[in-house]
């Protein structure tokens, strides 16, 4: 004999009522932070503090642009990569309209 399912609730014919997602998620995160028993802390908890890491080089590269324009919208139809030496040489056009201009573009 099959046990007896306890009884449903008629289904509801109301419209489904927006959820404001901002409040949600913001008592989610406020549960989450009560649960961790931090203040929100973004790091992992093995981290060391920022100011104990050693800051990171800053590496500054400048966008290959055409020699003749200026513009930076290039298209490389051919290239010869790691030379032997780690640069890559490649062939590039200008794709500005008006200028169109080909030229080698080497990269270190």
């Amino acid at each position: 004999m099959c046990p007896t399912r306890p009884p449903t609730s008629p289904p509801s014919t109301s419209p489904p009522q927006p959820v404001d997602a901002t409040a949600h998620d913001a008592a989610r995160d406020a549960a989450d932070v009560a649960a961790r028993g931090d203040a929100g802390a973004t790091s992992p908890p093995n981290a060391a503090p920022a100011s104990s890491r050693p800051r990171l080089p800053l590496v500054a590269l400048t966008r290959p642009r055409c020699p003749r324009c200026g513009g930076a919208r290039l298209k490389r139809y051919r290239s010869l990569t790691d030379q032997g030496d780690g640069t890559t040489l490649s062939w590039v056009r200008c794709r500005d309209e008006a200028c169109g201009h080909r030229f080698r573009l080497l990269l270190e």
